[in-house]
This record gives C-alpha cells, sequence and structure tokens, in this order.
C-alpha cells in the first residue's frame, strides 16, 4: 500500500514538472493552444491543488512578461501617441478574454481557480509603463485642446476597460487615476 502511494506521488510530481515546462513555452506564444494531452494532465494535477496553484503560476508569470515585452516593444516602436498605445492595450485585453482559459486548461470554475486566471490578471504589468507614458504625454502637452482630447480618449478607454473587465482590474484604475 505504501509503496502505490510513493508511485502515486511520483507520478502528480512528473505531471506536475510537465505542465510547468509546457506552460513556460506556451505561455510565450501569442496563440494559446492546449491540446488534450494538456486537459488530461491539469484534470488529474487538480487532485492535488498545491501543484496546480503552482503550475498555473509559471502560466501567469509567462504570459505577464509576454505581454510586457510587446507591450514595451509597442511603446518603442509605435512612438508617443497615447492613442496607439490604449488600442494596443485594448487589443491585447481582446485577444486574452478570446482565449477560453478555464476550459481550455479544464478547470471547473473554483474560486481559487477563478482568482488565478480572473480577467486582466495577464496584463497587470502594463498599467506602471501605460501610466508613465501617458503622464509624459500630457505634461508634455502645451495645447489645451491637445490635453482635453487626451483626457475624453483615457475617459472612453476607462468605461470600455471597466464594462470588459471590470471596475476593480488594475488597468481600470489605473485609467481611473
Amino acid at each position: 500500500m505504501a509503496s502505490t502511494s510513493s508511485y502515486l506521488e511520483q507520478g502528480y510530481e512528473k505531471i506536475y514538472r510537465w505542465c510547468s515546462f509546457e506552460f513556460r513555452q506556451m505561455g510565450r506564444d501569442i496563440q494559446l493552444e492546449v491540446n488534450s494531452n494538456m486537459q488530461q494532465a491539469i484534470c488529474r494535477l487538480s487532485q492535488r491543488p498545491e501543484l496546480l496553484s503552482e503550475a498555473l503560476a509559471f502560466l501567469t508569470q509567462t504570459r505577464q512578461t509576454g505581454l510586457l515585452s510587446a507591450f514595451l516593444d509597442a511603446l518603442t516602436r509605435g512612438g508617443p501617441y497615447v492613442v496607439i498605445l490604449l488600442a494596443w492595450v485594448h487589443q491585447a485585453i481582446a485577444a486574452e478574454l478570446r482565449i477560453p482559459w478555464k476550459a481550455c486548461l479544464g478547470l471547473e470554475a473554483s474560486k481559487k481557480t477563478t482568482a488565478e486566471l480572473g480577467d486582466g490578471w495577464r496584463l497587470t504589468k502594463l498599467c506602471v509603463p501605460l501610466k508613465v507614458r501617458v503622464q509624459q504625454t500630457v505634461r508634455s502637452q502645451e495645447s489645451s485642446i491637445v490635453s482635453y482630447k487626451v483626457a475624453n480618449l483615457l475617459q472612453y478607454y476607462m468605461l470600455t476597460m471597466r464594462r470588459t473587465i471590470g471596475e476593480d482590474a488594475l488597468l481600470s484604475t489605473t485609467l481611473s487615476e
């Protein structure tokens, strides 16, 4: 009985290591594709919630880093235009929300997985660079008309983000500041 339990634990550890490796690889791609093997592994790993949480942390970190890298690339290539940056963030949110995270990963909608995979979790690292760039743009404008246009644009995206990812999301609160 003890040896069976030991083999079972070793099996869960192997599934955890494989999922962690796959999540690191998967999180780098813009398009997330989860095959049936991954869904089965996640289903089995859900029997050990602590291992599942650790594996999902790898996916979260990798997705956040990838999106931040793409955003910083857009900052340097797109120029100082707030319109381009906000449109990029809006497009990234739309793309992330199209990924059926819970269904792809085969997770039941428990409170813990909802907190880990909730809307907006992948975009939290974008808030500081976006806020800095918007503040730089507003401060550099001498024309009150341009500042007014930027304020209206921020108001539009703030309302859009609140409807899309919720009022409590960090991005929504950043835009309201």
